[in-house]
Parts: C-alpha cells; structure tokens; sequence
C-alpha cells in the first residue's frame, strides 16, 4: 500500500505524499513485520476534512485490522478533538480580525492573516491552565495507539502498534520535526485558502504548493 488521497484530499502534492511514505519507511525500517511501529499515518484538518493516507511501501501485516469505518472515523471525527472548535468559531474569529484590521496597512495586514493559522483557545485545556492550545494527545487501544499531532490547521494521526515493544517517543521525536517541515506549505495554503472563503474572495484548493525540501 502507498499513498492515497480519500474524499476530501487533493490539496497534497505527490512529492509530499512520498515524502510522507518515505517517513513511515524510515520509521518502519528494520521492524519485525508483526511488530511495525506505524500502521498508518492520517493527514487532514482540524476540522474534519482528509486530506491523505500514508502507509509506507514496506508491506505491513497490521493494516489488514484496521477497517475503512475505523479510518474515516479518526479522519472525521477524532482528529476535530485537538482544537475541539466548531468551523462557526473559527469563522467569526476571522471575521473579527477582518474588521480589526481595517485600519493597518492592506499588505502587511494579508500577509500576516494569511500566513498564520489563528486557532482559537481550546475550550477545555484553556480552562485547566493547561495553556491555550493541543500539541499532542495519545489514546491507547487494544488493536491501536493513536498520536494526534496538531501541526494547525492541520491534524496528523499516526496510527502506530499497540505491541508494548513500540517505542512512542522515538517516534514523536522523529515523525514530528519531519512534519512540521514537510507540511509547512499545506498548512500556509489551508490558511490562505481560508482566509479568501472568509474574506468572500473564493479560495480553493488551486493554492500552489512548492515542493518542501527531503526531511
């Protein structure tokens, strides 16, 4: 299995998505094939939206566990759990910077609220004095670990093994530095895209992506 684009995707080019191949390969290399680390790694929006399917070119015996249903549940529903704020929030809140800003110069002002994703405090963590926003969250199993990473607007969901050999922190430490480089010119251009819808200037997934460097 490779790559895949599920409904909703296509704002990923291909070299980032054999990119993203590459690093579950780099993970995985040298694993017993029972005892892969990563089964699968999710990209989508804090929102709900897919965007891509990683899973590596080296066969992996453990895919076959994870149903379709399962898939498109962490992609809809569990990787909205970070930012826990419903679109409509988000919405006003750039709405309100919109207006705020009427007043500061038209370029610098555009340049800034579309190149910087501007999430809202999560309504539970803030609360908690735990800080504003969700980096990472783990959930443990029977048949998975999940690693939700919150790269803003983005969620990656590293689906890994549930074995009690897989090493979780070893594979924060190398998948999370080559996410945040990798899929920089996805977040700028899930931004911009938001911020022509909100602006009422069209946007869409036409946003030219350039190619990021080998992470």
């Amino acid at each position: 299995m490779s790559s895949q684009r599920p409904q909703g995707g296509g704002i990923i080019p291909s070299n980032i998505l054999k990119s993203l191949d590459e690093l579950v390969d780099r993970i995985n290399y040298g694993a017993k094939p029972s005892m892969f680390p990563i089964v699968a790694l999710l990209v989508g929006t804090n929102e709900g939206i897919p965007l891509s399917r990683s899973f590596g070119t080296i066969q992996n015996p453990q895919q076959a566990s994870i149903s379709e249903e399962v898939l498109s549940s962490i992609e809809t529903i569990w990787a909205t759990l970070p930012s826990a704020t419903p679109p409509h929030v988000k919405n006003a809140m750039h709405m309100r910077e919109r207006g705020g800003g009427a007043n500061k110069d038209a370029s610098a002002g555009e340049s800034h609220t579309k190149n910087e994703s501007k999430e809202p405090p999560h309504p539970l963590v803030s609360h908690l004095g735990l800080g504003d926003h969700v980096k990472t969250t783990m959930a443990f199993y029977d048949h998975v670990t999940l690693i939700h990473v919150h790269l803003a607007p983005i969620v990656v969901t590293i689906l890994a093994s549930p074995d009690p050999s897989t090493n979780i922190g070893l594979i924060k430490s190398i998948a999370v530095p080559c996410l945040n480089e990798l899929l920089q010119p996805v977040k700028n251009a899930l931004v911009s895209i938001c911020h022509d819808v909100v602006n009422g200037q069209g946007g869409g997934i036409g946003h030219n992506i350039p190619e990021p460097g080998y992470y």
